[in-house]
């Protein structure tokens, strides 16, 4: 069965008309629950959130699933309309209801990290085993999570290789992400690199920006492939610029030593600021450096220690031993 598609997936088959428009206006379901998707995504018309609600609103109280969905998202996410998550989670529990399994699984997670409601592992698990059993691959991965974590239920990782390997084959990326990170880390399986980089690879040309990351470590330091820096700063460039920590740390540091990039302390430490804005330690560790010797920034020594700190009580031993071993008078 293909993965499930989010609407945003499939906006190109959704487009502003005056026919779409006349045909929402007489009636018809489907037109009215697209015209709440034009609106909100702004397809072949300017955005406008309220006039989306408002064909959304008129599709749910005809009882459409996918409007009950995408109002549901509104609502729990919060963007241009007040977060309201009770009434997602009422909404998300009338697609529950007819059985959707899009249904289960938003309001699964909802629970699952104890969103807007009490976290409930045990429900959190019985909504995405009812999505899992109609294929659904986000349920599936999840799943595999709970085994591997075991939150709820007895760790297992023999169990959550079996379900990320479901949702893999469905060519979900963050399930063949953690496909990779199970075969790099002889998770639940004897350790693989081969494998590791044959997932991650799938993983990264979806966009999957822990995978980008993760495979452009193998190319940093060469392992299970030939180091290749240039490439290594492509995938860290490709996986910081959707946000991801991590990415941006690495990527820092080859700009701080001029690995696979021209060497620049700026940029390095622009970096590893917005890295730590997130609370990456080992980038408050190399951001409080930087501002120890001046490197990229103005030379700071109360920025530096404060950096420091706060990298060394997320446990950074680094970060601990600088703070011990540099002079700070």
């Amino acid at each position: 069965m293909a993965i499930q598609k989010s609407v945003d997936d499939e906006a190109d088959e959704f487009i502003f008309s005056d026919s779409l428009k006349k045909s929402a206006d007489k009636g018809d379901l489907q037109s009215q629950y697209r015209m709440g998707i034009v609106y909100r995504l702004g397809l072949g018309v300017d955005k406008d959130i309220s006039e989306s609600m408002k064909w959304l609103k008129k599709a749910c109280n005809r009882n459409s699933t996918p409007a009950q969905i995408e109002l549901g998202r509104i609502y729990e996410e919060g963007k241009d309309v007040e977060r309201d998550y009770l009434e997602a989670a009422i909404l998300y529990k009338k697609a529950v209801e007819k059985g959707d399994p899009e249904g289960m699984w938003r309001l699964g997670i909802m629970y699952y990290k104890g969103i807007g409601l009490n976290q409930d592992f045990p429900k959190a698990f019985q909504l995405f085993s009812d999505a899992a059993e109609k294929d659904h691959a986000r349920s599936q991965n999840v799943i595999g999570c709970m085994h591997c974590k075991g939150q709820g239920i007895p760790y297992n990782q023999e169990v959550a290789l079996e379900w990320y390997r479901k949702a893999a084959d469905q060519g979900y990326a963050r399930a063949q992400c953690n496909m990779g990170i199970t075969c790099e880390l002889g998770i639940g399986q004897g350790r693989d690199m081969s494998s590791a980089i044959e997932w991650y690879k799938k993983a990264a040309e979806q966009g999957d920006k822990r995978a980008q990351c993760n495979l452009g470590f193998t190319y940093e330091v060469g392992i299970g492939q030939e180091k290749d820096l240039r490439a290594a700063a492509e995938l860290y460039r490709m996986s910081a610029d959707q946000g991801y920590a991590r990415a941006q740390c690495n990527l820092g540091f080859m700009y701080d030593n001029g690995l696979g990039v021209d060497e620049n302390h700026v940029i390095a430490a622009d970096l590893y600021r917005r890295a730590a804005d997130q609370g990456y330690a080992r980038a408050q560790c190399c951001l409080g450096l930087s501002h120890y010797g001046g490197r990229g920034v103005v030379r700071d020594l109360p920025a530096a220690r404060w950096l420091l700190e706060r990298a060394a009580e997320q446990g950074d031993d680094f970060a601990r031993e600088q703070l011990n071993i540099l002079p700070w008078e």
